[in-house]
């Protein structure tokens, strides 16, 4: 799977400002010194942080009122969550964006949305599935910390996504 076609997926049909943001992020990736293994099946390892990266993205474009499309690497690094309490940072933005967020916990108690790619993609990186280590979408989790580790790599010029 391309870089391009994993950021339509973690889109799941938007055709909006998420959408702007999954491709966005795909942009400031491929324009990294990220690898990006284009291969059948998934890879957490360089899918999480990408993810993570998109929720950035459009938690950035929706503070500063601008199109997700228009946000830098520079504008991600500057935003104050990528240093301080970044997971509950970025909750507020996406709640205040009237997006209905998980808590986080297992995701046999936490139900998956189904009509909110952006919640969606949030419950995927603060969930965690205790028994079902084999998960076909996710290392067991919860996975936020290491997305946000990659992001973090990605802004420091490292390769960002294993």
């Amino acid at each position: 799977m391309t870089l391009t076609e994993y950021a339509d997926r973690i889109a799941g049909g938007d055709q909006g400002a998420w959408h702007a943001a999954a491709r966005r992020a795909a942009a400031l990736a491929a324009g990294s010194t990220m690898r990006w293994t284009e291969a059948q099946g998934t890879y957490p390892e360089q899918e999480i942080p990408l993810t993570t990266l998109a929720l950035l993205v459009y938690a950035v474009a929706q503070q500063r009122g601008v199109d997700p499309g228009e946000v830098s690497l520079e504008q991600v690094a500057e935003w104050p969550a990528i240093r301080a309490q970044k997971e509950a940072a970025l909750a507020a933005v996406l709640r205040d964006s009237g997006h209905d967020l998980a808590t986080g916990g297992s995701r046999w108690s936490t139900p998956r949305p189904s009509d909110d790619p952006v919640a969606d993609a949030w419950w995927g990186l603060v969930t965690y599935s205790p028994i079902d280590v084999d998960s076909a979408d996710w290392w067991p989790g919860p996975n936020l910390a290491y997305g946000f580790a990659g992001v973090d790599s990605l802004l420091r010029g490292g390769p960002g996504l294993a």
